[in-house]
């Protein structure tokens, strides 16, 4: 969705204004949603880019995606099982 080097290179100029730090967290699927998760490689291009201009970012690592728990996930699946009737 906004992983792509333009979308580093606008949101470091915006961070250099602000002195910014910022946290990389790559997008985990959800069920019944079109979004793809980024490649490691492309999250990698991101930083560096970001890096190169003086920002400082840091990946972070996402926990919680192998049992659909990570951010996103756990709620999509709870409002699922609400829509089917199940608590």
């Amino acid at each position: 969705m906004n992983d792509r080097p333009e979308h580093a290179q606008q949101l470091s100029r915006i961070c250099k204004t602000l002195r910014a730090n910022v946290n990389l967290i790559r997008y985990n699927e959800v069920a019944g949603l079109p979004h793809k998760r980024p490649t490691s490689q492309d999250v990698m291009n991101f930083q560096a880019i970001l890096r190169n201009s003086g920002v400082n970012a840091h990946v972070r690592k996402s926990r919680g995606r192998d049992i659909d728990a990570a951010c996103g996930q756990l709620r999509r699946k709870q409002e699922t099982l609400t829509q089917l009737g199940t608590p």
